[in-house]
């Protein structure tokens, strides 16, 4: 596949760089094709850029099955309004892909845009009736269902433990046999004295661990921080360079030795406690029951952590909302890590002691240590072959059961062979999901689908592509091919060759800089990545419970939520190598063990919150909300002319983060400046030809700006009734402007419509009847995913009402066939 190489032409501008003309090329190809399927007049624009400028975008945001079902309300009035197959673009991220994947799927497997609109818009289809049975999608057999569930959790939890428990108990190991070892040297016998509880009365026995933390205090931080002192003198060099160079090597090598000291430090420290617990249990039996009972408790805290990893994740977003519950969190998973690594420190300690001999007799434990060795010896060949075995980290989380049940509720609601056989929701079909590459909806008139994901990146400055404070990059996967950040793009390549399980990408090359390339996400030469199905995608463009969360990441929430295994991500295998960083040898000795140990490895990372992003082969990818929740990001990238968007992220007090972090993100990333149009603009703004005609008949009655919406948080126990008199915001996007340039009504650029779920007093009874029940409703918590009758059809009734007050029947009906009867 060619590729513009823009390594020898002019420097590329920021809208070639964020959207480059190969991209733009593909995708407004596979938009020619859709407008001719779907009837809509091809875009007389003369460049794929411009062609794809002249698409329209429809957005739908995260928030789980809320959002989803919503949206299904709004995209049901859109096909009565004959406007659903008017969109060119579909843009998702977590929840509302749910919907927007049962949309592309419906439109493929009709192969007829107005047939699939059809059932669309008519409650009474079976696509229609499949979703509203499906609200309990996660566990959709009830209590026999939840069984199943309890089962799995259990199953995959304890499979974790067992694999970072033989992992991490290898140094123990090794330690044991050394140390028994040693006692052959009697020198070192009498030095034990120190080491050993209840040896020595007078000595409180500490581990072996800081004889070693001596010698790297002295060779690895004593040593640099001598020699590095002696660089002042410039005599010894012969140029400046040099000096600055030998300074900056003896401080890497101070770095990384207070980084190893560090690691032993700990170490050594539980190792001291492991050596006097195991001393206690030696001359007290009993203390085993209260140790047995810290462990119990801790395991019993799995189930309190998997029932709250909705609140946790949520706390994570928004601590300063309960920032002692918070702190809380973080402290629990600190324990429990600390809990786990004490284990295994004693059952070190039980391995270094057996025998049979009593502790006064060193040198007769020391004939044994042949024994401990072998066994070190074993376990390192044990764990190392089931390392090998990668499959087992993404198997033991709970990604494919998450991906199968959405594939079943979402997808499945398109699959006639479901219908006809009378399949219920619990058990899978063949049919219900299809591989990415097979995903074309634009083929049969829908539109171009983009599944929004977030590629966590907490180890800063490996890839030199993103902000420390996001801790990870949108990655977008499209029709065409792939973007990641703001700059870097690949496409798909067609080749029959391609292994089984694989797909093949192309790297669109990036402009050289003085002289030296940069970092570039996709190599400009073809690799083969890890092929995946539509709901996989789904799947970790939902993950919204996980170990990585984006710019929310935290250490202690990493390791509560990795040893309860909430573990919703997914590392992919992008299948591009990148060199290690020849600065960094703490980087290469992780490198290396990540070579070795990949599958611990990868499990460890999860837990310590160390994710490289796009540096190191398998990335870890998760809810798309985690980097930025309305999915607008990347139709902005494209600079689409039109784009209604449904916000569907939990707002209560209505204070539009979502939407001010696309504002932040858009203008960082792209240049783009986002602003909310004033009440006497609307209309001007509203008007051919910045919309398309069909959009410009919107009822401006119901758009209004942020400050006229109103919280719909309980105030004084009182349940709030409306949420204001407005249903949407009308936001102006304007590239390119100069800092300080007016802007001017007349000048091109995008026109955005937020919808959002939103209480005005004019809703249908059985709306009104339910919000008086539930308070938070339509805002209610991401965390309840399983939606009843009631909650599902509100939602869906809510998205549907909003959208009949905001878009007017046409003056030509245009609705399609069946729009309102029901399906035989």
């Amino acid at each position: 596949m060619n590729t513009p190489d823009h390594a020898t032409s002019a420097a590329p501008t920021l809208a070639e760089r964020v959207y480059p003309d190969a991209l733009a090329h593909a995708e407004s190809e596979l938009l020619k094709r859709r407008r001719e399927k779907a009837g809509v007049v091809a875009s007389e624009k003369a460049s794929p850029r411009e062609a794809m400028n002249d698409a329209t975008g429809l957005a739908f945001s995260g928030g789980g099955i809320r959002s989803a079902t919503f949206c299904l309300g709004v995209a049901q009035v859109l096909a009565r309004r004959g406007l659903l197959g008017k969109f060119d673009v579909l843009s998702t991220v977590s929840g509302g892909g749910y919907c927007g994947s049962f949309i592309g799927k419906l439109f493929q497997q009709r192969g007829d845009p107005v047939a699939a609109s059809g059932e669309i818009a008519n409650n009474q289809s079976w696509p229609v009736r499949w979703l509203r049975e499906s609200g309990y999608y996660l566990a959709p057999g009830g209590s026999a269902d939840s069984w199943v569930i309890l089962s799995l959790l259990l199953r995959n939890w304890l499979a974790i433990h067992v694999v970072l428990a033989s992992y991490l108990l290898l140094p123990f190991l090794f330690a044991a046999a050394a140390r028994r070892g040693l006692w052959n040297c009697p020198a070192w016998v009498e030095c034990e004295k120190w080491f050993v509880p209840g040896l020595d009365p007078g000595v409180f026995a500490v581990s072996p661990w800081f004889v070693l933390l001596a010698a790297i205090g002295a060779l690895m931080m004593f040593l640099p921080g001598a020699l590095f002192w002696l660089t002042q003198w410039r005599a010894l060099f012969g140029d400046v360079d040099a000096q600055e160079k030998a300074q900056s090597g003896f401080t890497r090598w101070l770095a990384f030795g207070a980084k190893l000291a560090a690691g032993v430090l700990l170490v050594a420290v539980m190792d001291t406690a492991a050596s006097w617990i195991h001393h206690a249990f030696e001359k007290s039996p009993g203390v085993m029951g209260g140790f047995a009972a810290v462990y119990a408790a801790a395991a019993a805290g799995f189930g309190w952590v998997q029932k709250a990893a909705g609140k946790l994740s949520a706390l994570a977003a928004k601590p300063q909302k309960n920032p002692s519950m918070w702190t809380i969190a973080k402290i629990a998973g600190f324990a429990w890590a600390a809990l786990f690594w004490l284990l295994l420190a004693v059952a070190g300690q039980a391995v270094l002691w057996s025998g049979g001999a009593e502790m006064s007799d060193l040198a007769g434990l020391g004939k044994q240590w042949s024994c401990i060795a072998a066994l070190a010896f074993g376990a390192l060949i044990g764990v190392w072959l089931l390392a090998k075995v990668y499959p087992f980290v993404n198997l033991s989380s709970l990604h494919h059961f998450y991906s199968a049940r959405l594939g079943r509720a979402y997808l499945g609601a398109s699959n006639d062979e479901r219908k006809s056989e009378r399949l219920p929701v619990t058990e899978p079909h063949r049919s219900d999901d299809c591989e990415w590459r097979a995903y074309r909806p634009h083929e049969h008139g829908g539109p171009l689908h983009i599944i929004n994901t977030t590629l966590n990146e907490t180890v800063s400055g490996k890839s030199q592509i993103e902000q420390i404070d996001r801790k990870g990059l949108n990655f977008a996967l499209g029709p065409a091919g792939l973007s990641a950040s703001g700059g870097h793009h690949a496409l798909w390549v067609s080749d029959p060759a391609t292994p089984a399980g694989s797909d093949k990408i192309a790297g669109i090359a990036l402009p050289v800089s003085n002289g030296k390339p940069p970092f570039a996400v996709f190599p400009a030469e073809t690799k083969n990545v890890e092929k995946l199905w539509l709901s996989d995608w789904v799947g970790i463009s939902g993950a919204a419970f996980s170990t990585g969360m984006g710019a929310n990441t935290s250490v202690g929430l990493s390791l509560l939520l990795g040893f309860a295994n909430v573990r919703l991500g997914y590392w992919w295998d992008s299948g591009i190598e990148h060199p290690s960083d020849a600065n960094g040898n703490s980087r290469k000795l992780a490198e290396l063990l990540a070579r070795l140990f990949p599958a611990p490895g990868s499990l460890l990372d999860e837990l310590l919150a160390r994710f490289h992003g796009p540096q190191r082969r398998r990335w870890y990818l998760s809810d798309g909300g985690h980097f930025e929740n309305t999915a607008c990001y990347e139709l902005i990238r494209r600079r689409v002319r039109f784009i209604l968007c449904i916000d569907c992220g939990q707002d209560e007090a209505m204070t539009f983060e979502d939407m001010a972090n696309l504002v932040r993100k858009a203008r960082i990333d792209f240049g783009a400046e986002i602003e909310f149009v004033p009440e006497g603009e609307v209309a001007a703004a509203l008007a051919p030809p910045h919309v398309p005609a069909e959009f410009a008949t919107l009822n401006k009655e119901w758009i209004g700006l942020p400050d006229g919406f109103e919280s719909l948080a309980a105030k004084d126990g009182a349940a709030v009734k409306t949420s204001g008199k407005c249903h949407a915001l009308l936001a102006r996007v304007f590239y390119d402007r100069k800092p300080g340039e007016p802007r001017g009504l007349s000048e091109p650029g995008t026109v955005i419509v937020f919808i959002k779920p939103t209480l005005t007093g004019d809703e249908p009874l059985d709306i009104r009847q339910y919000h008086s029940a539930q308070p938070s409703f339509p805002q209610q918590t991401t965390m309840d995913q399983f939606f009843d009758e009631s909650q599902w059809e509100s939602y869906r009734r809510l998205g549907e009402h909003i959208a009949e007050s905001l878009i007017p029947v046409p003056a030509a009906p245009s609705a399609p066939a069946g729009a309102t009867g029901a399906d035989s």
